[in-house]
């Protein structure tokens, strides 16, 4: 466990001084605006099916979905906390 969260802590250090360093990811380009809506649309279809089979206490599966039960899968917010704290960063006041 403390191997694992010091290689975690040495690849945010590395990357750290690389983007201070200067690097960066080559040059931007052009995408079609299609690209944007199938990822929103992607992520709105999850959105709807976890409303349509929320996850039952304890059990992996629920409808068409997989929930973990056990490890790190388990620690997550709440639905309305993280919608509502994403769209507060992404919309600040």
């Amino acid at each position: 466990m403390i191997k694992k969260r010091f290689e975690e802590s040495f690849v945010v250090c590395a990357e750290t001084k690389s983007i201070k360093d200067g690097y960066n990811l080559e040059r931007t380009e052009e995408t079609h605006t299609s690209v944007a809506w199938l990822l929103l649309l992607t992520m709105l279809g999850f959105l709807i099916l976890m409303l349509i089979f929320p996850q039952i206490k304890g059990e992996a599966k629920s409808g068409i979905l997989f929930y973990s039960v056990k490890g790190l899968g388990v620690m997550h917010a709440p639905l309305i906390v993280s919608l509502l704290v994403g769209l507060t960063w992404l919309y600040p006041a």
